[in-house]
């Protein structure tokens, strides 16, 4: 287990990248927040997207607010057998 330390220590900028870029593949997995999504959702969604640097992504939610989606999703979206 000391070699794992020793490892993790001795090379902490690849460490760090690996773990930020875990972090930002994790956020952007995030459904984006809908028109029923609670305010601590969207706050959370907003939040995590600019530590990730998805500042588009975090800004952009003209289509996820339109009083449509929902309709445009169910009718884009196939359905099961």
């Amino acid at each position: 287990m000391g070699s794992v330390m020793q490892f993790l220590q001795s090379h902490t900028t690849i460490v760090s990248l690996v773990a930020y870029y875990i972090f930002s593949a994790v956020v952007g997995g995030m459904p984006a927040p809908t028109a029923q999504s609670s305010t601590t959702y969207q706050w959370a969604f907003a939040t995590f997207n600019i530590l990730a640097s998805n500042i588009a992504r975090a800004r952009n939610t003209a289509v996820e607010s339109s009083p449509n989606w929902i309709a445009a999703l169910a009718k884009s979206t196939p359905k099961q057998p």
